[in-house]
């Protein structure tokens, strides 16, 4: 995840667009496994993640 100082010196999330995180492809794999990991951890720890009944197709 790419960080900024903050003028207290304290690392912030930045927030990306899509042409941002497209135009570095690494960048791209390291969102896709921070994602993963967060879902993994959540579903883990017993997170309600999703629908309990799926919405119907329209």
């Amino acid at each position: 995840m790419k960080t900024a100082m903050t003028s207290s010196g304290t690392a912030e999330p930045v927030i990306l667009d899509v042409a941002e995180l497209t135009s570095d492809p690494e960048l791209g794999a390291r969102l896709v496994e921070s994602t993963h990991r967060i879902l993994a951890d959540l579903v883990r720890e017993g997170a309600a993640l999703g629908w309990v009944e799926p919405p119907l197709a329209r």
